[in-house]
C-alpha cells in the first residue's frame, strides 16, 4: 500500500484522556476522504493515501476530522498536513553530515506553519552552541540538537531506581496474592499493582528525606564543570555503557528488597499445601489466600521500618553512576 502525505497531531497520546484511541482516529480520516489510514505508535502520527488532489485535499480530510475528534474525546491540538515526498526531499543527501560530531544528541525534522522565512541566514548555530539551523524548505526546519545527552542520561539513570522499587512491589503483591489490585499510575503511565505504586511513592519519599533533590542538583552543577558547554564528551563508548551496566544493579536491588516477603510467603504456601495434603477435611485451601493477604500486609509493613538503608545504598549507587557519566 502506498501512502502520499503524512498528519502530525501535536499533543496527542492515543489512549489517553483528551486524545482518541487508534480506532477512532483512523476510522475519523477515512471517513473525511482518505482512501487508506495507518497511525503510528501512539503520538499522533498518521501516514495517509489520497488518491487524487495532493495537499489540498490531504488538509481537508485533516480539517473534516478535527470537529469529529473535538466530539469523540475533546482532542483540539493542532495537525499539520505534509507530502510525504517533501518530507523525503528535505533529508535527502544527509543535510546533517556537515554539523554531526560527538556531541550531537538528536538531528531533527521540525514542521511549522505560517510560510514566513527564517529571519537567520543558515547554517545558523545559537550563542552557546547547542543547536544548529541545518536547512529549511518550505514548512519544514532541518537541526540538530547538541548537550541534551548528559541530562537524559543523568535522569534516565536516576528514575531507574524507582523502577526497581516498582519492580519489587510487583514481586511482592505476586507473592502476597494482592497482584489483583490495579489501579492506573499516572507518575509512570501504565496500569500497576497497589503495592508497585506504594513502593514508588515510598521511594520517592526516601528520595527527598535524603536531600536526593539538592544532590541532584549538585550533580547537574558538577556535570557543567567536568563536562564545560561546548566540548564533546570524554569518553563517548564509556558513556554508553554506563546505563546497561547499572541496569543490572537495578534488578538486583529490586530482587533483593523483595526477596525476604517472596520467601516467607512461599513458606506459607508451602505449609498450606502440606496441610491440603495431610489433612484436606479442613479445606485449607479456602483459607490459603486471606490468611496470606493478612500475613503479607503484616510484613509489608514490617519491611516500611526496615526500607532506609537499602533503599539509600541504591541511591548512592545511582548517583555513582551518574557521576560515571561526566568521567
Amino acid at each position: 500500500m502506498t501512502f502520499t502525505h503524512v498528519v502530525l497531531y501535536r499533543a496527542m497520546n492515543l489512549g489517553h484522556r483528551g486524545s482518541p484511541v487508534r480506532a477512532d482516529l483512523e476510522g475519523t480520516l477515512l471517513e473525511g476522504g482518505a482512501a487508506a489510514v495507518r497511525s503510528f505508535q501512539t503520538n499522533g502520527t498518521v501516514l495517509l493515501d489520497v488518491e487524487s488532489g495532493g495537499d489540498d485535499v490531504a488538509g481537508a480530510v485533516a480539517r473534516a476530522a478535527a470537529p469529529v475528534l473535538a466530539d469523540v474525546c475533546g482532542y483540539a491540538g493542532t495537525a499539520l498536513v505534509r507530502s510525504l515526498d517533501d518530507v523525503a526531499a528535505a533529508v535527502e543527501g544527509d543535510p546533517f553530515a556537515l554539523t554531526r560530531d560527538g556531541r550531537t544528541y538528536r538531528e531533527t525534522v521540525t514542521f511549522v506553519d505560517g510560510g514566513q522565512p527564517l529571519s537567520v541566514a543558515l547554517p545558523w548555530t545559537d550563542a552557546r552552541d547547542l543547536l544548529d539551523l541545518v536547512a529549511a524548505r518550505p514548512g519544514v526546519v532541518l537541526g540538530v540538537a547538541r548537550e541534551l545527552a548528559i541530562g537524559l542520561a543523568i535522569g534516565f539513570v536516576l528514575k531507574l531506581i524507582f523502577e526497581a522499587g516498582a519492580l519489587a512491589g510487583e514481586l511482592v503483591s505476586q507473592s502476597t496474592g494482592l497482584s489483583f489490585a490495579q489501579m492506573s499510575d499516572p507518575l509512570r503511565g501504565v496500569t500497576s499493582g497497589v503495592v508497585a505504586q506504594w513502593f514508588y511513592l515510598g521511594f520517592g519519599l526516601l528520595f527527598f528525606a535524603a536531600d536526593g533533590h539538592l544532590a541532584l542538583i549538585q550533580l547537574l552543577v558538577d556535570s557543567y564543570h567536568a563536562v564545560p558547554v561546548g566540548t564533546a564528551l570524554p569518553d563517548p563508548h564509556a558513556f554508553a555503557t554506563v546505563a546497561p551496566t547499572f541496569l543490572l544493579q537495578v534488578l538486583r536491588g529490586g530482587v533483593t528488597l523483595a526477596l525476604p516477603m517472596m520467601v516467607a510467603m512461599l513458606a506459607v504456601n508451602l505449609a498450606f499445601g502440606a496441610l491440603a495434603k495431610a489433612a484436606p477435611a479442613l479445606n485449607p485451601v479456602q483459607l490459603g489466600l486471606p490468611v496470606s493477604v493478612l500475613l503479607g500486609l503484616f510484613l509489608l509493613a514490617m519491611l516500611a521500618g526496615e526500607m532506609g538503608p537499602p533503599v539509600q545504598r541504591m541511591f548512592d549507587a545511582s548517583f555513582d553512576a551518574a557521576r560515571a557519566l561526566t568521567q
